[in-house]
């Protein structure tokens, strides 16, 4: 059975993705703790939506992988 590697190229590829989507998420903590701390309140949803605006700012943003399941309430079941 071959394994299968990633070639340079690819891995420096995929070191910079996850230094953007870092990044992103850094702004993104300062965000919600300055909002948290302020007194509001932020649901998941909301919480979800504002860090996919962070990551869409990145450079060579295209889309998610997938979207966030964020649920509250009622519909957030157990």
């Amino acid at each position: 059975m071959q394994r299968l590697k990633k070639n340079p190229t690819e891995l420096v590829g995929m070191e910079r993705a996850y230094l953007r989507d870092g990044a992103a998420m850094v702004r993104w903590l300062a965000w919600l703790e300055e909002k948290i701390t302020g007194g509001y309140e932020i649901t998941e949803y909301q919480a979800s939506m504002r860090l996919k605006e962070f990551r869409a700012q990145s450079e060579n943003y295209t889309d998610l992988a997938y979207e966030a399941i964020a649920a509250t309430g009622a519909n957030a079941g157990a």
